[in-house]
């Protein structure tokens, strides 16, 4: 596999939100500061996609859950928010650009593409609806909706295959399996913090 040019690997960093860190405690500003240039992370993922793997404890994470409104009880009423290491952040960020620039150059997404594109396309999808909403009250018109949600739409599909039929190589293809398996997270609770227990997609 070819390494991520450091430009891409900077603009990543330069771009990342302070979000909270995961269990190393190492947060974007420390990077900032010990690796301004990227140096230091472009070796490190040039190591790891020439062998494609990650080092495993990369993909250890905690998950924290966000209570939303219903029964408590019920565990589609939480949003779970996994905290992840931001060395894993910043490469799975630069597999998603070269994800991106690969699909752009071949014509993979279809125009009405919105979601996980560098625009926020929601905007545009929602100005959309209401300009149609808008002239059809203009004209005393009806107006037909649909809205569709696809419960656990990113986790229901067939990643690896979807790739492979568009046209990605397999080492690419075996880069993305190694970061979607063997994961674990523990979950915190009031009570403290749950054993670790494996997470795969």
């Amino acid at each position: 596999m070819v390494p991520f040019p450091e430009n891409v690997i900077l603009e990543r960093l330069r771009t990342a939100e302070n979000t909270s860190p995961g269990s190393d405690g190492i947060t974007y500003k420390h990077w900032r500061a010990v690796d301004p240039e990227c140096r230091v992370l472009h070796l490190i993922y040039k190591i790891c996609l020439q062998n494609k793997r990650i080092p495993s404890v990369w993909k250890e994470s905690k998950t924290i859950l966000i209570p939303k409104d219903g029964d408590p009880t019920d565990m589609k009423n939480w949003r779970p928010v996994t905290l992840c290491r931001t060395i894993y952040k910043i490469y799975t960020s630069c597999l998603v650009d070269c994800l991106r620039t690969w699909s752009t150059s071949e014509g993979v997404f279809c125009h009405a593409q919105k979601g996980f594109m560098p625009h926020d396309g929601v905007i545009e999808h929602n100005f959309a609806l209401q300009t149609y909403l808008d002239n059809a009250r203009r004209s005393q018109g009806e107006a037909c909706v649909a809205l569709l949600n696809f419960s656990n739409a990113f986790g229901s599909a067939v990643i690896s295959t979807t790739l492979r039929r568009a046209g990605i190589g397999d080492d690419m293809i075996e880069v993305l399996e190694d970061t979607m398996n063997g994961g674990s997270t523990c979950i915190a609770t009031e009570n403290g913090v749950t054993q670790p227990f494996e997470v795969n997609s």
